[in-house]
Formats: structure tokens, C-alpha cells, sequence
């Protein structure tokens, strides 16, 4: 895996099948769309997600699917780990 992307408070890495996103608790993944589906995987610890206007809370491990050229933000509440698939 590549480091392609480092903001305050998170690191993502990815290859060619997945992204691995680090983020420290308090960090916040803005907003954002992808022009495919995203399954999103919480594998460790606890996010907000909101997607489009809805608030949704994630405990690990969570799954959720997001769809294509769909609005979302995650806000971190602990140091998580995601894995997000692009379909």
C-alpha cells in the first residue's frame, strides 16, 4: 500500500483494490463524493458518519454501504481504522 494522502489528524493509504484510512480521534475525513458505490468498513474504534443530511453512529467493527454520488463526511470520536472499497 501507498501513502497517497496525509491531512491533520489522518493517513490514507491505497492500492489498487482498497483505501486504509488511520484517523486520530477528533479528526474529520470533509466532505466528499465518489463516482462509484463505497462499502465502508469501521474495523476499529467509533465514527460519525454523515451522509448527506443523516447522522449515523458507527461502533466497530460496522459495515456500510454508501451510494454512488452520495455526500459524506466522517467524524471520528476514537482513533479509528476504515477500509473503504470502491465498487
Amino acid at each position: 500500500m501507498k501513502l497517497v494522502k496525509r491531512c491533520k489528524g489522518s493517513k490514507v493509504y491505497e492500492d489498487d483494490f482498497i483505501r486504509l484510512i488511520l484517523i486520530e480521534r477528533g479528526a474529520i475525513r470533509g466532505e466528499h463524493v465518489h463516482p462509484k458505490e463505497e462499502t465502508l468498513y469501521l474495523i476499529s474504534g467509533k465514527s460519525n458518519l454523515i451522509i448527506e443530511d443523516k447522522k449515523i453512529r458507527l461502533n466497530s467493527p460496522s459495515k456500510i454501504l454508501i451510494p454512488k454520488n452520495t455526500s459524506h463526511i466522517i467524524k471520528s470520536i476514537t482513533d479509528s481504522i476504515i477500509i473503504e472499497k470502491l465498487e
